[in-house]
């Protein structure tokens, strides 16, 4: 009985160490990175080795004072050419999540409803075998000036169109790869429905598009929800795919914080636009949270 008790207090706290470790991974590479990310942001501009000065001043007489300065954030503010930044990369992600959802929805309720839902599910992620550089540059020969899409409207007559390094080749960029990860949730959400309950409703006089409306896509909506989160917060802040596709006319967060960085220099101003690009990202989290509880109230 005793060497019972012994045993299982030590399965316990063997178990809570355990738990310690997701914590010490949260708190080491996501919370101390956003502390360094949030001082900087509040610190002065530098021209010495760090691009950035240190919060703590000595003022001489043998006493520290603390120096905060709002002047990244406040640069954000005024000048229209971050304000153009924020907004042209909120529309991109929108979009980019909008058509992602238009085509992740049909080929979700798809590939749930197949009998071959595991090499479907296969299919749609094939390409991330592939390195995600070589994907995007496979862009260029299809939608370039002599790419694929123009010779084949030029062999039907038609004049050519002009998609690279313009907005419209960032979303196709977008959509392309973040696809799957719209697919996947809305899968699994749709695996969870009973299909006898549309069979159900047809019976009852319930017409398809009804069906869809009132049935499956409300009890698919924390699929939904998490597959917008997964494509709007990682689009929101994507570098690459409007540097290779959208060339210097793509004005989006991801190469301005890169150029403020790397470039420039100027650490508080890209670790301020980082502080206000987590909080926009956080906005659709909440939204979710908020839905998810209000779904979850009306059906209990």
């Amino acid at each position: 009985m005793l060497w019972a008790t012994i045993k299982k207090k030590w399965q316990d706290d063997t178990l809570s160490t355990w738990l310690i470790l997701p914590y010490c991974w949260y708190i080491i590479f996501l919370l101390l990175p956003c502390f360094f990310l949030f001082k900087i942001s509040f610190s002065p501009l530098s021209n010495g080795p760090l691009p950035y000065q240190s919060m703590m001043h000595h003022n001489g007489s043998g006493h520290f004072s603390i120096i905060v300065s709002l002047a990244s954030y406040i640069n954000i503010l005024k000048d229209p050419f971050y304000r153009h930044a924020f907004k042209n990369s909120l529309v991109i992600a929108s979009l980019s999540t909008f058509f992602c959802l238009m085509i992740g929805f049909p080929m979700a309720y798809i590939i749930s409803q197949s009998r071959r839902a595991i090499t479907l599910l296969a299919l749609s992620i094939i390409p991330f075998f592939a390195s995600f550089l070589i994907r995007i540059y496979a862009w260029i020969h299809l939608i370039g000036t002599k790419g694929v899409v123009n010779q084949v409207l030029q062999f039907f007559g038609m004049k050519t169109i002009a998609l690279m390094h313009t907005k419209y080749a960032v979303i196709i960029g977008m959509v392309y790869s973040y696809l799957p990860f719209m697919i996947f949730p809305i899968y699994s959400a749709l695996l969870r429905i009973d299909p006898d309950m549309i069979e159900s409703a047809q019976d009852l006089g319930c017409l398809p598009v009804s069906a869809l409306w009132r049935i499956l896509i409300p009890l698919s909506m924390p699929g939904i929800l998490s597959g917008i989160i997964f494509v709007f917060i990682p689009t929101m802040s994507e570098y690459l795919i409007p540097e290779i596709l959208g060339g210097d006319q793509s004005i989006v967060l991801g190469r301005i914080l890169w150029s403020e960085f790397f470039m420039v220099r100027d650490w508080p101003l890209a670790a301020s636009m980082s502080i206000v690009m987590m909080i926009l990202a956080y906005v659709p989290i909440f939204l979710f949270n908020k839905i998810k509880r209000h779904l979850q109230n009306r059906m209990t």
